[in-house]
């Protein structure tokens, strides 16, 4: 997992969370904003009726005045007033209740006495509680919410300590470094994926041990071979050579000579190759290559006068032993001669950071599938042309050795231009 995905998981969580707790907020905010506001008007009223009811108890016992110290309470007022008609009826009048934006007000008869009770309360206070529940609530959602963050902010750095950690080691990793290990236990989820990755890490260090060690059985084998079998190969083709030369044959003993010499060379060949093959990369000194003057050269050199070359190039300078990268050229340009029809080109250019080879024929190509293949050793796509036009099998693995020793790439492609196949050599520009 890279640093990015940690990040944006990171920041995913508490964005979540976050929007949730502001959004649960707003919400209860909203809802005591709605309710609070009928609910203090409702507990106005039934305390005006409470006061109501209590001036009827006292009504006849008691004079006004008195009456309207005993109801009194803070937020409302009450004023008791002379009623115009008289009435002789004992029982009260319902109460007569009217509410605006401002004040509530409520009316009762007051029988006994022969008055009107008015009592009015002010709605202001409806407005200043839910004035004081947005003032007060909004801060504390904001102030909760930096709190909240800062908490799961530490608690997800703590709980993605791991996955930094599988993101370090696997860099470490594809830079070459081996042995490192993570922190691991049978517990926890994340802790489980460590041990797992800890299991996985130990097989493919095996994996790789015994690889390494199969290649280097394999190096020794070829270099031992084609070191026995050098000496052998010149006695067959000296012999065979001298016999032609010194001895009276006969045409069929002389072709059987013939092709001894012409197979002892392509073994030869093979074996120089290999040789070749092993040692590249271990030999040969660094020093500015003018890359562009060894196409000119050697390319021209190289292709017969009956197939048309186009060469393209601007200089260019790379770092290398000149002689490995003259290895690269011509195998390229004695493998396009191999396959082309009548055509060939060539160009060398570069870009800000690499030095760009490219080789073309007007061949058959390489099919989609073995443009990697191509790479490998003892690779013919075509055996019966390859063996006889004497190709080993190995130039192209030569080449591919030669150019990752430097830090380059090559890889094949089909040519859009020419119509056969291409190979293009990247290679990092000279430094100096």
């Amino acid at each position: 997992m890279s640093n990015k995905t940690q990040v944006s998981l990171r920041n995913r969580v508490l964005r979540t969370a976050l929007g949730a707790l502001v959004g649960f907020g707003i919400v209860i905010v909203a809802l005591l904003a709605l309710t609070i506001g009928p609910i203090m008007q409702q507990a106005q009223i039934d305390g005006m009726k409470q006061q109501a009811n209590k001036a009827l108890v006292l009504d006849g016992t008691v004079s006004s005045d008195q009456i309207a110290e005993a109801i009194t309470s803070p937020g409302t007022s009450v004023v008791i007033s002379s009623f115009d008609e008289p009435s002789d009826s004992t029982t009260p009048s319902e109460l007569t209740l009217q509410s605006d934006t401002d004040v509530t007000t409520l009316e009762v008869l007051l029988p006994k006495s022969n008055l009107t009770l008015t009592i009015t309360a002010s709605n202001a206070q409806s407005s200043l509680v839910l004035i004081q529940i947005l003032g007060v609530g909004i801060p504390s959602i904001l102030l909760l919410s930096i709190v909240v963050y800062v908490l799961l902010s530490r608690a997800m750095t703590r709980a993605l300590k791991p996955l930094d950690e599988l993101t370090g080691l696997a860099r470490k990793i594809a830079a070459g470094e081996r042995g490192g290990r993570l922190e691991a236990n049978n517990v926890t989820e994340l802790g489980r994926t460590a041990l797992a990755m800890n299991e996985m890490l130990d097989n493919l260090e095996g994996s790789l041990a015994i690889a390494q060690k199969a290649e280097q059985r394999v190096r020794q084998l070829n270099q031992d071979v084609a070191h026995e079998m050098r000496t052998p190969l010149a006695s067959i083709i000296a012999t065979a050579d001298n016999q032609i030369r010194n001895s009276d044959l006969d045409e069929e003993d002389q072709k059987a000579l013939v092709a001894i010499i012409r197979e002892g060379r392509r073994a030869a060949k093979i074996v120089s190759d290999l040789t070749m093959l092993e040692n590249t990369g271990t030999e040969g000194a660094m020093q500015v290559v003018n890359l562009d003057r060894l196409v000119d050269e050697l390319v021209s050199k190289d292709v017969p006068e009956n197939i048309k070359l186009e060469i393209t190039t601007a200089p260019t300078s790379v770092d290398g032993d000149p002689n490995r990268l003259e290895q690269v050229i011509r195998n390229l340009t004695q493998n396009a001669i191999r396959h082309a029809v009548s055509k060939i080109s060539a160009t060398c250019s570069f870009n800000k950071e690499s030095a760009i080879l490219v080789i073309e024929d007007d061949g058959p190509g390489i099919p989609a599938r073995d443009r990697k293949r191509v790479f490998d050793r003892f690779v013919r796509l075509d055996e019966s042309r390859s063996r006889a036009q004497g190709g080993s099998g190995l130039g192209l693995a030569i080449c591919k050795k030669i150019v990752e020793s430097y830090n380059g790439e090559i890889r094949a492609e089909e040519s859009k231009a020419l119509g056969g196949a291409k190979f293009v050599v990247t290679l990092p520009l000279s430094k100096k």
